[in-house]
């Protein structure tokens, strides 16, 4: 085990979602959902991404979170920051309410 993961690099993500000028919220939330003016800085903390991030690095691995909602990223900006990472696995947040937005996003 100790040879396959040397030099394994892995990006955990939070996919941007936004429509029409609104933005989703997934990680973390119990209802994925876009957000209205009424929920306010409403934006909930991606526990589980976090925390697998956490135990990759805890075992060597090197993973990277990138949090693209909570950082205001459009997709073009995602793309081109996770193009820069030069990974070999991609894990990703995914609800179904943005289960279309995320797999033409992924296809990129």
């Amino acid at each position: 085990m100790e040879n396959a993961k040397r030099g394994l690099k892995i990006l955990l993500a939070n996919l941007p979602w936004q429509k029409e000028g609104r933005y989703g919220v997934r990680a973390g939330s119990r209802w994925p959902h876009m957000r209205d003016e009424h929920e306010g800085g409403y934006l909930p903390f991606p526990f589980f991404l976090a925390y697998a991030t956490s135990l990759l690095e805890k075992h060597e691995i090197d993973a990277t979170l990138i949090d693209a909602i909570a950082e205001g990223m459009s997709e073009d900006q995602f793309v081109e920051k996770m193009s820069g990472l030069h990974i070999d696995y991609l894990v990703a947040e995914t609800s179904v309410p943005s289960s279309s937005d995320d797999l033409q996003l992924l296809k990129k």
